[in-house]
């Protein structure tokens, strides 16, 4: 079994996220890290967590494959870290919503006033 170790998430991931979703700004409002890369507590087989809050204007359906597709444009871009996983934020129970944004690692926010608001 392979031990967590503490470790920051890389800025070069960070601003490659940052800058793949800014690409998207008609449709994605933030996004946030999560999970063992947001604590700190990674391990050998530790996935990306990333959280996505869409624009509301957005049908439910639309969000979906954008979700699927983000996971698989991910993999690609940060081809040094293995599994990604994305979760819609728009849909989720407020206790998941929490879980996200309590380590605040907000990769991507289309403006200031929308981070904060959420």
């Amino acid at each position: 079994m392979d031990s967590e170790e503490r470790k920051p998430f890389p800025n070069r991931w960070q601003s490659r996220i940052g800058e793949y979703f800014a690409s998207w700004a008609d449709q994605v409002v933030l996004v946030y890290l999560f999970g063992s890369w947001a604590t700190g507590r990674v391990w050998a087989q530790s996935d990306l967590d990333l959280g996505v809050l869409f624009d509301r204007a957005l049908p439910r359906r639309e969000r979906w494959e954008l979700t699927l597709r983000f996971e698989v444009d991910l993999v690609g871009l940060l081809k040094d870290k293995g599994e990604i996983d994305v979760r819609e934020l728009n849909t989720a129970p407020l206790a998941f919503r929490y879980q996200v944004i309590r380590h605040q690692q907000c990769l991507y926010a289309r403006s200031e006033a929308e981070r904060v608001a959420f």
